[in-house]
């Protein structure tokens, strides 16, 4: 048996189910029911007795139950001491990162990251921009940034993904072309920007294909600018990401040639990062690179 194997038949004990056992393990429950095939044809016993809802141990399930919970609860201490060594225990981590990674990505990873860390103080900035976020790490009040830079001698940036820069409209909105907007098509349309720095970004998405857009109005944060966008005030530029969670009646189309914005993780190159800023880096990485394609419910 190795540790999952434990994990598995701890998992199932508890929960009593298969579905909410494979739902705990983040698999399938085709998945974890051929694994508990696997392990009790292995065993040469079965471990549970099935219905159509329930799973209960057998009575040598139950003989076993407390040796699993030990194995686990060894390799917990046995991580703990690792973690001790590298410095892991204690510390402080301070992230500084845009709203729509603040929504859709910052849960996930700091949740994650407490679980395997509860000794870590995980301090959290969100609704910055990059100016904000660059300023921050020149003035050492964050360690990490996610957001946009170019990498320099004070920055360490390294790219995590890219996000579609979308133009959104009222729905009475029809462009020339129905799958992407031009220059053309929004030229006499007024823009509506973000307050302060946070416009930059839809400035400079504009510049890329050659459009001085005139604004008219302004906007307090994401929610404003596709609100009014929605009532037929003009268009705003939204990364997809900022979108994903936002129910609205509008429409977003990509531009065209598409467009995009740069997520990276951002770092001061001149502090060395601590054991736990690190592990976070690695956390952030692989979060990244698992975050599924998906489609905007608009």
């Amino acid at each position: 048996m190795n540790l999952s194997d434990y994990q598995m038949f701890v998992t199932i004990a508890e929960c009593r189910n298969l579905t909410l056992a494979a739902s705990q393990l983040h698999l399938t429950k085709s998945a974890v029911s051929h694994a508990l095939a696997k392990l009790e044809k292995q065993l040469q016993f079965p471990l549970f007795y099935r219905n159509q809802k329930n799973m209960l141990l057998t009575d040598i399930g139950a003989q076993l139950l407390p040796y699993a919970h030990a194995v686990l609860r060894e390799n917990d201490n046995f991580k703990e001491q690792i973690y001790k060594l590298q410095g892991l225990d204690t510390g402080v981590v301070r992230i500084g990162t845009w709203t729509s990674t603040g929504i859709h990505w910052i849960p996930d990873i700091v949740n994650a990251f407490r679980a395997q860390y509860p000794q870590i103080e995980i301090q959290v900035r969100s609704g910055a921009n990059n100016v904000q976020i660059l300023r921050w790490l020149a003035n050492h009040e964050i360690d990490i940034g996610i957001g946009d830079a170019e990498p320099s001698p004070d920055l360490k940036v390294e790219e995590l993904c890219k996000d579609e820069m979308l133009c959104v409209t009222s729905r009475s909105f029809r462009p020339a072309n129905p799958a992407y907007v031009t220059p053309e098509d929004i030229q006499d349309l007024p823009l509506i920007l973000q307050d302060g720095d946070y416009s930059q970004e839809a400035i400079e998405t504009l510049e890329k294909i050659n459009l001085n857009s005139f604004s008219s109005f302004t906007a307090y944060d994401d929610f404003c600018l596709v609100a009014m966008a929605e009532s037929g005030l003009g268009y705003c530029v939204e990364g997809k990401l900022a979108l994903k969670k936002l129910h609205m009646n509008v429409s977003a189309y990509p531009f065209h040639p598409p467009i995009y914005r740069r997520i990276s993780l951002i770092q001061n190159s001149r502090v060395p990062p601590s054991p736990a800023i690190r592990e976070m880096c690695r956390f952030i990485r692989e979060y990244a690179a698992a975050y599924p394609e998906y489609e905007l419910n608009l």
